[in-house]
């Protein structure tokens, strides 16, 4: 069966040189991973989930819901192949952000998550300035500024407890001229929303194509722990209601 849709798919979108790479479909939950590493030594800082798109513009990041709902297993694994990627990399003192991917169907002996990318950075998806400081009440660029200029270790960044579950959600593009997006009046009116803004300008031609980077839209809301899961409805919720309009043709 997995041989016959490869030939219908090569049949469909020839290949030009000759050359195909054909990997196997791994689903599951994804998550992004955001630490420091002081010495060689790694300090996890956050996990979310990061939620992508199913259809166009496919694969898409739609939004980060914190705190993560991956195994304690999970993050264990996590935990222990970030220390090897630093060690691996030679990466001394810096900030370091990576994916992972958390199988659905696991196989006995299978890891518990898979990595995807890792970068010596600080990650963007407004994770860094937004949600660290919303669920631990910590300023992230403040811990990095100390432990860049050795004022501080890498474990006085990780927050001592998590005070809030935290939802982003951005609002994905049309092939097309962009023209205002409208939130709901109850998110506005929500205290706990962190910012919401337009990314894109009236008059912006917006492309599937582009991926992430012609998101048009974006949100941010917390709440208490105990409410994560409603907040992540709530937020998928929003998202779904915001108001988006383009030039007709």
């Amino acid at each position: 069966e997995t041989l016959g849709a490869i030939e219908r798919f090569l049949q469909e979108h020839p290949v030009d040189d000759g050359r195909l790479l054909v990997e196997e479909l791994v689903t599951g939950a994804d998550v992004t991973v955001m630490g420091l590493v002081r010495e060689g030594r790694f300090t996890l800082l956050a996990v979310t989930d990061n939620h992508t798109s199913s259809q166009a513009p496919l694969f898409a990041e739609i939004g980060h819901s914190f705190p993560s709902g991956a195994s304690a297993a999970a993050l264990q694994h996590i935990q222990a192949h970030m220390q090897r990627i630093a060690q691996a990399t030679g990466l001394d003192t810096g900030p370091i952000v990576a994916e992972f991917l958390l199988p659905a169907n696991r196989r006995p002996g299978e890891a518990p998550a898979i990595l995807v990318e890792c970068a010596p950075e600080t990650g963007g998806e407004y994770l860094a300035d937004h949600l660290i400081p919303a669920a631990f009440e910590t300023n992230y660029f403040q811990q990095l500024v100390r432990l860049l200029t050795g004022e501080g270790e890498a474990g006085d960044a990780a927050p001592a407890a998590t005070r809030s579950a935290v939802e982003s959600r951005f609002i994905l593009q049309r092939e097309g001229t962009f023209q205002n997006l409208k939130f709901p009046r109850e998110m506005r009116k929500y205290p706990g929303l962190l910012f919401a803004a337009a990314l894109k300008d009236s008059g912006t031609y917006t492309r599937l194509s582009a991926g992430n980077g012609d998101r048009i839209g974006v949100f941010a809301v917390r709440a208490p722990l105990p409410q994560a899961e409603t907040l992540r409805q709530q937020a998928d919720r929003w998202a779904e209601q915001t108001e988006v309009s383009y030039e007709t043709a």
